[in-house]
């Protein structure tokens, strides 16, 4: 083989492995970022963190005077807490609803020290459907979600979601479909109401690609 193709190959290898090394080793900071991030927020908020065995006892996250229970689920790093179980049912088995959402989204990597507050500092969220600094009109989201025994797809409706404009993908974010297992789905005025911090693994495109996390605050309602 002759020399300088030798030389040249050997410097694309080179080149290629740099580039890969430099990858790895970006994403790797951009995930210490993250946890950083999450541990900040956790520790800002003061929120007591419970495994899923304690919550399953009673599927209660207490949230008093003395209390900010949030459950953390090991296997997706999702952290849950229920302000409202609702009233209504939950989905069934097999069926596919359509579920009516109001949400607010803060990203954790611009904002570690987010402080939530009662009501939400709305203008400071990354996104938000809620009023008065909703931007999508006032609409809710629109997902149709189907309970396969026990795990739940979604997609949001393309014509109106607000998530959808803003990230260009109709995929409801995992996090947002961990609640679906622990509420009830109705249409009076005691609807369900959870906040999630939900990890770049398990949220919408954006967060996933940039490897950032999101909290979110979010009710569900029944659609008619």
């Amino acid at each position: 083989m002759n020399k300088t193709i030798i030389v040249i190959l050997a410097f694309l290898v080179t080149v290629v492995s740099f580039s890969a090394c430099s990858s790895d080793e970006t994403y790797a900071h951009q995930r210490d970022t993250e946890r950083h991030n999450i541990n900040t927020f956790l520790i800002t908020n003061n929120i007591q963190v419970i495994s899923e065995d304690q919550f399953k006892k009673d599927t209660v996250t207490l949230c008093d005077a003395t209390h900010n229970q949030w459950v953390l689920f090991s296997t997706t790093g999702v952290y849950m807490q229920i302000l409202d179980r609702g009233e209504g049912s939950p989905i069934k088995k097999g069926q596919t609803i359509d579920v009516l959402c109001r949400f607010a989204e803060y990203n954790l990597n611009e904002q570690p020290k987010f402080k939530i507050t009662d009501p939400l500092a709305l203008d400071s969220a990354q996104l938000t459907n809620e009023f008065p600094i909703s931007r999508n009109g006032g609409e809710p989201e629109k997902l149709s979600v189907t309970d396969n025994s026990g795990t739940f797809t979604a997609s949001f409706d393309t014509k109106t979601s607000l998530m959808y404009s803003a990230y260009n993908s109709a995929a409801v974010p995992s996090g947002w479909l961990t609640p679906l297992s622990y509420i009830n789905l109705g249409r009076d005025e005691h609807i369900a109401h959870v906040r999630l911090l939900v990890p770049s693994a398990q949220g919408q495109s954006n967060a996933s690609g940039s490897v950032y996390a999101c909290f979110y605050d979010i009710t569900y309602m029944r659609g008619r």
